[in-house]
């Protein structure tokens, strides 16, 4: 079709007019007020359908979108054969072949080998062509196949049939993710040798990762949240199939393996790769970490990706200095409906805007009964709980909220309103035993439980890694109708929702940005679940917001967090150089800490650099010139001190001179028969640090740090954590005693209530938020503070000891993993390394006999279920770790 025809077909007036109505429908359907939708005379409809099949054998993408969405809201408001098999062949065309699961009564497809089967013939020539198009767009899974879009089968070619590396950009629902992790489990099936090593930004995401591909990748291929070193050399530390599913800081480590061992991934895939310009730690951690890819793992295939990223070659380009193939699209498989609510003038009602490719298409005046206008200037929170209730009693939905203290006040306000309703909630088995689950885990006055009882879950980044990966399993599932979020859950968790409901356009207490806001509405559909996916905005009658994000595409550039700062007036670089080390809160401070990390790897490799981020040559001299001063008194090794690149090297060398000074005696654990005994306050105080038990030789190494590194500072100025040093070594001895949280949870109302005084542990709000307190102690305090600066006595005790001191200190050497991963018993570690999260792995590892100790997994996979509650073996069967049902 020639584009002067495909133009003149998409800018016909009756194509447009049908377009809008169908659209204006599907609104009056997502808001339950059927009885307004516009009639289409057949003829127009007829005629437009005949347009939006001209535009669908454009091969522009913006064409191919468009008449994507014609056939969607085409199937969904139409259920006549004729118009179902018309809605199939638009589709079809447009190349959503995606689709085609959702028209059941027009064809079957085998759950097994994946075939599509047409039921209905849409005739001779017809059968051909979209028979031809399915086989060209079908893809390998496991021993069947799938059929994927156009971009996914474009992308699995790329992957596939080159060894290039590959830049991704796509919307969340376009269904990349999937894509990589189907050319990964193909490939392990292929080769009888393959690493690989997929970095993602979170934690959260690191659990989601490893259950998808614990799914598809079963027992045959090695899957590791974390890396561990053996002790036991002749065991090897690798099989020939290996997954390594990593945050960055993880990664570091097993790079630091990589450094003196032979070791190196054949593919290395970075997923939300736009957190590299995060101004924060993490953006300086992501430009780190691809250095050093660079240096040790310079052979391996490189894979970025993220959404909406504007030249994404470009990017990794300036990443690894390589070229790559460029896989951009904004096409999504799915319509998104957005719409703004705004008071209106008329009483009772509001003012609805939809948006449609960025423009205004309509505006309508929906009747509701209360008054919008008033109520949302008032309380925004309890007026959002009144559009749910009124708009989204019917779907699954995600209420993205700003704040952690938003997320619980909104899920307390929802559940109270729903229970003055005289609806029942019937609750499944799953809700229920989740419910047991929370008052086991943590407390039976957690306000989750209440929210779950009204089928409704809040979501942040303080919620324990189990609880919140069960809440996910169930909203995913449809057990849950509403999930209320932080932006935690939509930083890459792949979570669908029907509906996205947005009543703030912040982030923490600053503005989304285009980018940001199309991350979060990028959850309002999956085309696993449905065709379509809703966006709701609420405003006040001041704000102008949702128009202004709905108006403008989140496409952008990416700049990694050290360009931004290099282009800082260099008067203000300087200074942040030469700033106090002593300062609370230091300006550009990660940034800083980059470039010291590169002058110390040598002032040529700085230079050289700075030359490659093009900085002039007249500021390069005064960085150089500023950096040769400031660290001329350096003494500990460069390649002691590129371990820890979120630790100022000025301070690194601090501890390193004090250790070497002093000798290591009062920096390691010293092993006796009273090591583990429990001991008064009088008696600890008697004894010398080598005589001590663990927890009085773990207070004075931490006092030692902290005299160094000022750790109150740091857990009040960064994490708004106030607790004294003391205090932090008693939670972190609890907390390698393998203590669950409800333990830890208890011991602190008691203590707040009969020691302190300061709490009523009969008054729920203050229970919950002592709750949310100890889980922000661990998440922040006991795993990442102390993690950051024992790995860094960890690295230097590495490098200062001789074979048989490292062998006689391996204690030392393994805290910060202890730390991070929360206990000090080997096989929880090695359990926890492979995915099963901490709650469970202290449950079980006594079931595990002691002769399967070293591969516990493969024990784990011939057992039918373990001799603890249904919901915990529940749990490691929908996780791969026990005997399958259909297996047995």
């Amino acid at each position: 079709m020639s584009n002067l025809t495909i133009e003149s077909a998409k800018n016909h007036p009756v194509f447009n007019q049908v377009l809008k109505a169908l659209i204006t429908n599907r609104f009056y359907s997502e808001l339950q007020i059927e009885k307004e939708k516009v009639i289409i005379e057949k003829d127009i409809l007829d005629k437009s359908i005949w347009l939006a099949s001209i535009i669908s054998t454009s091969i522009e993408e913006e064409d191919k979108y468009l008449s994507s969405v014609f056939g969607i809201t085409l199937f969904l408001e139409y259920d006549s054969q004729e118009y179902r098999k018309t809605a199939y062949i638009i589709l079809s065309r447009s190349g959503n072949l995606i689709a085609s699961r959702f028209f059941k009564e027009l064809m079957t497809i085998n759950s097994i080998t994946g075939n599509l089967l047409f039921n209905k013939s849409f005739g001779t020539m017809m059968d051909f062509e979209l028979g031809s198009k399915i086989a060209l767009n079908e893809i390998e899974s496991g021993n069947g196949k799938i059929l994927g879009s156009d971009y996914q089968k474009h992308l699995w070619n790329v992957l596939t049939k080159t060894n290039y590396n590959t830049a991704i950009s796509a919307p969340t629902s376009a269904g990349k993710s999937f894509i990589i992790q189907n050319y990964i489990r193909q490939t392990f099936l292929n080769k009888d040798s393959f690493y690989v090593v997929y970095i993602v930004p979170t934690r959260a995401l690191i659990s989601q990762v490893s259950e998808d591909f614990k799914k598809i990748l079963g027992n045959d291929v090695s899957i590791n949240t974390a890396f561990i070193e053996k002790e036991n050399e002749d065991k090897g530390q690798f099989t020939n199939k290996e997954i390594f599913i990593l945050t960055p800081e993880r990664t570091l480590k097993l790079m630091q393996y990589s450094s003196e061992n032979e070791f190196s991934p054949d593919l290395i895939f970075i997923d939300e790769i736009q957190n590299i310009e995060d101004d924060g730690n993490r953006g300086f951690l992501f430009e780190y970490l691809i250095n050093e890819i660079e240096t040790y793992w310079f052979r391996s295939r490189k894979v970025i990706a993220g959404p909406f990223l504007n030249n994404p070659d470009v990017l990794l380009k300036l990443m690894f200095k390589e070229v790559s193939e460029n896989l951009k699209t904004m096409f999504s498989p799915v319509f998104q409906l957005k719409i703004s609510f705004k008071p209106s003038k008329i009483n009772n009602s509001i003012t609805s805007k939809i948006f449609f490719q960025e423009k205004l298409i309509n505006t309508i005046e929906v009747p509701i009964d209360f008054d919008y206008g008033k109520d949302v200037v008032q309380n925004k929170l309890k007026t959002t709980v009144k559009i749910l209730l009124r708009f989204g009693d019917k779907s699954k939905n995600i209420i993205y909220l700003p704040k952690s203290n938003y997320v619980e006040d909104f899920a307390i306000y929802l559940a109270k309103a729903k229970n003055n309703d005289d609806k029942k909630f019937i609750l499944s088995n799953e809700i229920l035993e989740l419910i047991d689950l929370i008052k086991e885990e943590i407390h039976s006055d957690y306000y989750l439980i209440d929210t779950l009882k009204v089928k409704t879950a809040f979501h942040h980044g303080k919620l324990p890694e189990i609880i919140r990966g069960e809440l996910e399993y169930l909203f995913a599932n449809g057990y849950l109708d509403n999930i209320i979020c932080t932006s935690t859950l939509v930083e890459g968790v792949n979570l669908p929702a029907e509906k996205v409901f947005i009543p703030y356009p912040k982030k923490d207490g600053n503005d989304l940005s285009k980018f940001e806001f199309g991350n979060i509405v990028g959850r309002a559909g999956r085309i696993r679940d449905a065709l379509t996916g809703t966006i709701i905005c609420l405003e006040k009658s001041d704000e102008d917001w949702a128009e202004e994000f709905f108006e403008n595409e989140p496409d952008k550039e990416i700049t990694p967090a050290i360009n931004k700062i290099l282009k800082y007036p260099i008067n203000e670089l300087i200074a942040a150089l030469n700033q106090p080390l002593d300062a609370n809160n230091k300006k550009n401070e990660f940034g800083v800490i980059f470039l010291k990390l590169k002058y110390l790897k040598g002032e040529q490799n700085l230079i050289d650099y700075l030359n490659n981020k093009n900085v002039d040559e007249d500021s390069i001299n005064l960085i150089v010139e500023n950096l040769s001063e400031r660290l001329r008194s350096i003494k500990i090794p460069s390649e002691l001190v590129k371990l820890n690149p979120s630790i100022d090297p000025e301070l690194q060398n601090e501890l390193y001179l004090k250790i070497k000074n002093e000798g290591i005696e009062k920096w390691v654990f010293h092993d006796h028969k009273n090591f583990y005994a429990r001991w008064k306050k009088e008696i600890l105080i008697t004894k010398i640090h080598e005589e001590s038990n663990f927890y009085g030789q773990l207070k004075n190494i931490l006092f030692k740090l902290d005299e160094v590194f000022d750790f109150n500072n740091e857990a009040y100025f960064k994490h708004d954590i106030s607790r004294s040093l003391s205090q932090m070594v008693f939670y972190a001895t609890l907390w390698l005693d393998n203590r669950g949280f409800k333990e830890l949870i208890i011991r602190e109302i008691n203590f707040n209530a009969d020691t302190k005084g300061i709490i009523d542990k009969e008054n729920k709000n203050d229970i919950n938020k002592t709750i949310k307190e100890v889980i922000k102690v661990y998440s922040s305090i006991i795993s990442y503070v102390l993690v950051k600066y024992t790995k860094l006595l960890s690295d230097i005790l590495k490098f200062i000891l001789n074979e048989e001191e490292l062998e006689k200190y391996k204690h030392s050497i393994s805290l910060p993993t202890m730390l991070e991963l929360g206990t000090s018993n080997t096989l929880v570690l090695l359990l926890i390394s492979k995915g099963i999260s901490r709650s469970i792995a202290i449950k079980i590892y006594k079931l595990i006999p002691e002769d399967e100790s070293e591969n516990p997994i493969e024990w784990l996979s011939k057992q039918k279920e373990l001799n603890i509650k249904n919901i915990y073996n529940k749990y490691l069967k929908r996780k791969g770790f026990l005997l399958q049902d259909k297996e047995i």
